[in-house]
């Protein structure tokens, strides 16, 4: 659902996973403002603002991830 959440956003775009982890590339024209706002509202991933990896674990319940795909949403490319 993750993975599918970020394909959402204009100008990224994730592999779907066989793991608990996500890579995305970002287009670099978005790269700074998308990675600006996933600080913004409190999202972390790892690497850069155009290659970026995403970590789930176990402790991340279906609200949890709902609260993320609501936040990626709101970004407007």
């Amino acid at each position: 659902r993750l993975a599918e959440g970020l394909n959402a956003v204009d100008g990224v775009t994730a592999a779907m996973p066989d793991t608990n982890i996500i890579f995305a590339d970002v287009e670099p024209t978005i790269a700074d403002r998308f990675d600006g706002y996933l600080a913004e509202v409190g999202i972390r991933h790892t690497g850069s603002a155009t290659q970026q990896r995403w970590v789930t674990h176990l402790d991340i319940d279906d609200d949890a991830l709902d609260g993320a795909l609501g936040l990626l949403a709101g970004f407007a490319a």
